[in-house]
């Protein structure tokens, strides 16, 4: 799949056959850094693709991951997002165990997160 924005492509390291990255083709390190235009159409492609990916292989679901910066594993330092076809009992593990908010945690948080804007 291509665009003038995006170009979507199989992983050479597939967690099930069909995995595809989609990246934009302006280069940008991490996520913060794309433009708000090419974010759009990256939402598009993922959206388009993902669909494309579940129908070619006959997926039960889909995950759409992205790492940014190394210690959320980033390894390629150019921003992609991962399409990977999942399928009931694969196998595959998303993440590990959930952390529990202490009371008003949760509200704290938010405010911090709300006072980025």
């Amino acid at each position: 799949f291509e665009n003038d924005h995006v170009l979507a492509f199989l992983s050479t390291g597939p967690i099930h056959p069909g995995h595809t990255l989609v990246i934009p083709k302006v280069h940008s390190d991490q996520i913060y850094q794309v433009s708000d235009e090419t974010a759009s159409a990256i939402g598009i492609a993922l959206k388009t693709v993902s669909h494309m990916v579940k129908k070619a292989v006959a997926a039960d679901g889909i995950n759409i991951h992205m790492n940014n910066e190394k210690a959320a594993g980033q390894e390629v330092f150019h921003a992609h997002f991962h399409i990977i076809p999942r399928y009931f009992k694969d196998g595959y593990k998303n993440w590990g165990a959930a952390h529990s908010y202490k009371t008003g945690e949760m509200a704290t948080l938010a405010k911090k997160i709300q006072a980025q804007l």
